[in-house]
C-alpha cells in the first residue's frame, strides 16, 4: 500500500467524495490500532510494575524473617 503525502491524497481526494471518505476511514481505523497498541503496552507495563513490586516485597519480607 503506497503511502500518500498530505498534498498527494488531498489532489486525489478533490472531486472524489467515495475516495475522501474511504481515506478518513483508513485513517480513523490507523489511528484506532495504534490507540489500542499504546492501552496494550501501558497495560503490560502496569502487570510488569505490579510483579516487580510484588516479587520486591516478598524478598524484603523473606530477608526481614531470616
Amino acid at each position: 500500500e503506497k503511502v500518500l503525502t498530505k498534498q498527494e491524497r488531498e489532489e486525489e481526494e478533490m472531486g472524489n467524495a467515495m475516495k475522501a471518505l474511504e481515506n478518513r476511514t483508513l485513517e480513523s481505523k490507523r489511528e484506532m490500532d495504534i490507540m489500542a497498541a499504546l492501552d496494550e503496552m501501558r497495560t503490560l507495563k502496569s502487570r510488569h510494575s505490579q510483579k516487580k513490586g510484588s516479587a520486591m516485597k516478598k524478598l524484603s519480607n523473606s530477608a526481614l524473617s531470616g
